[in-house]
């Protein structure tokens, strides 16, 4: 089986071990206080446990020696004080249970995930398959709190039992004891070196179920896609060969693993075996008596019988530690982008900004198979590098000005507005706000102050108001005249009404589902004003509507940049033509600036974009 083989093996669990050691020690400490308390009221009840057969061994020994009834009556009645008393014990544990770990865990570990994907730039973000951090996220916190649970309620009960049992076999006779000592550590010796073996067999197929969950995340994702293009078949067809070869290594694996697993097993038997022939031997030849022999059969089986189980549970054990590895790993990279140890806090935002010969190149995710998990996760260790998007960039955008940015697909259009939020920091370079360099701001003050709108605003399943008010700080401070407000300004107030009674605090349905695409971006607009931004930003926020809805934005779009600091992102000459100052990209680089009617005279690429009706799609 390969037991004693693979020593680079055993050291990479051995090391996965210790890692995973870390990040438990970091959410298991504020349980371990309590865990203590869940522990030594298991360990009571075991013990408890324990003594069952050496009142069991004591009432056989009464028929045998036809000692008075009474006197078995009362081993009796002991015995169901320890039933009942196990009973309270357990009654008392699960109660504590409930209200000290089993939910507050989960919260707990949780919330330094959220905490630790929170720090991770934007562009980390950007570079993640959304659908896999989720599985690994939901995975990793499940395995956090069943390893606790086998590990509190199956390893160390179990560990209990065998070393208390089996320390009372030797007390009453060491011939058994060294019988049931030599197959006890045989069997937990092979079941380690078995289970080190299979652990990377068990990762890979982890990374496989991984793969497996993606692929269907990404259907359901595209389920009116699929519909409309008349694919369901294919995508059956396809989901099923992709199961396949999923699984097929897996029934592979397991097959191999459960024959060995009962082959190991087989140790267990002939040691249980071996005891008991041991046992009848001492009892015919008087030298134990029937009862002890009952007790000490009673503790053999607790101590084979836990012993079996210990090869379960460490499997099980294995593969949570596989799905939490996986969870460190997603959370043990550092955040690509790096706040300052002294960031400057801005009380007000005037509304310069300036790119200063500013370069930048986007990382790109290896393809290589060996890595596409990780690379999937964004991990930029195992990242090449792309040609450049921005290539020596300078511009100046005055307080008060809206700036129209536009440039065919590639331009490097959108990549502006991420390096305005640091979604990554230039290569080259330095932006500036306030003539400050964005990389000393304090990050917080900065986006508090700073509204966006983009293309798809992303719409919570939750009411128009909490939509609304998201980007607010303290958004119970708003009051329903500023929502009124806002509303107006955004012609909100055109379709509130139809939401019914309830107006903002209606349910708007999982991505805004009960909103028109129109009336989706006039949200995002509400949710950027709402922050009173001395910066505002507009990313294609009028792409995918109708006329009409186009319309209502521009209108939206003109009220809201009224005395603020404007950036529109667009391909429509019918939203940049008012624009006080219209930037032109091609290729990275910035070609010409200048208003539009003195573009159309001198720039060729400006020209041909309004030509196409500017398409940069």
């Amino acid at each position: 089986m390969g037991i004693f083989l693979f020593p680079d093996t055993q050291r990479k669990y051995m090391k996965k071990t210790k890692e995973f050691l870390k990040i438990a020690y970091e959410n298991y400490k504020p349980f371990i206080s309590k865990a203590t308390v869940i522990f030594a009221m298991l360990t009571v009840g075991q013990l408890m446990f324990l003594s069952l057969p050496y009142f069991q061994g004591r009432i056989f020994d009464n028929l045998a020696s036809k000692t008075p009834f009474i006197d078995s009556f009362y081993l009796g009645l002991i015995i169901l004080v320890v039933y009942l008393t196990s009973n309270v014990i357990n009654y008392t544990r699960e109660k504590y249970e409930v209200k000290h770990l089993n939910f507050d865990l989960q919260a707990v570990a949780t919330e330094k995930i959220l905490e630790k994907l929170f720090g991770f730039s934007l562009g980390q973000h950007i570079n993640e398959n959304s659908g896999l951090r989720s599985t690994v996220i939901n995975r990793g916190v499940s395995a956090l709190g069943n390893f606790l649970n086998i590990f509190i309620y199956s390893l160390l009960p179990f560990l209990t039992q065998i070393i208390f049992a089996s320390i009372a076999i030797i007390f009453v006779n060491w011939t058994l004891g060294v019988i049931v000592l030599i197959f006890t550590v045989i069997y937990l010796f092979i079941q380690f070196r078995f289970n080190v073996v299979f652990y990377p067999r068990f990762a890979e197929d982890r990374k496989r179920w991984n793969d497996q969950s993606k692929h269907f995340s990404e259907i359901l994702r595209n389920i009116k896609l699929i519909k409309m293009s008349g694919k369901e078949k294919e995508m059956i067809r396809e989901y099923r060969e992709h199961w396949d070869n999923v699984t097929t290594p897996t029934k592979s694996m397991w097959t191999e693993y459960i024959g060995a697993y009962y082959k190991r097993d087989t140790l267990v038997s002939i040691g249980q075996v071996s005891a008991l022939i041991a046992g009848v031997w001492l009892v015919s030849t008087g030298v134990e008596s029937p009862g002890k022999i009952v007790m000490l059969v009673g503790w053999m089986g607790s101590v084979f019988g836990n012993v079996g189980s210990l090869g379960w549970i460490q499997r099980n054990m294995i593969l949570q530690l596989t799905d939490i590895n996986k969870l460190r790993e997603m959370l043990s990279r550092e955040p690509s982008v790096k706040e300052p140890l002294n960031p400057i806090v801005l009380p007000k935002i005037g509304g310069k900004i300036e790119f200063r010969n500013v370069s930048f190149t986007y990382p790109i995710l290896t393809t290589d198979s060996g890595k596409a998990e990780e690379s999937d996760l964004g991990d930029e260790e195992n990242n090449d590098v792309s040609k450049e998007v921005l290539k020596d960039i300078t511009f100046t955008i005055n307080k008060g000005e809206t700036v129209a940015i536009v440039g065919s697909s590639g331009a490097g259009k959108t990549t502006i507005v991420n390096l305005l939020f640091r979604g990554y920091d230039p290569d080259e370079g330095g932006i500036f706000v306030d003539d400050i360099n964005l990389r000393d701001l304090d990050m917080d003050s900065y986006i508090h102050k700073a509204g966006f709108v983009p293309q798809v605003v992303e719409i919570f399943d939750n009411t128009l108001r909490y939509n609304m008010t998201f980007g607010v700080k303290n958004p119970q401070d708003i009051t329903e005249e500023e929502l009124d407000e806002i509303s107006r300004k955004t012609r909100i107030d055109q379709f509130y009404e139809r939401l019914g009674e309830k107006r903002f605090d209606t349910l708007i349905g999982e991505n805004g589902i009960k909103l028109s695409g129109g009336e989706r971006q006039r949200v995002g607009i509400a949710r950027a004003l709402l922050k009173h931004p001395e910066i505002l930003i507009f990313d294609e926020a009028t792409s995918n509507l109708d006329a009409e809805n186009e319309s209502l934005i521009h209108e939206a779009m003109k009220e809201a940049l009224t005395g603020r600091t404007g950036i529109i992102i667009a391909h429509r000459f019918s939203t940049i033509k008012d624009a006080d100052k219209i930037i032109v990209m091609d290729g990275g680089t910035v070609v010409d600036t200048g208003k539009h009617s003195a573009l159309m005279k001198r720039c060729e690429p400006y020209k041909n974009l309004v030509k196409h009706q500017i398409v940069a799609f």
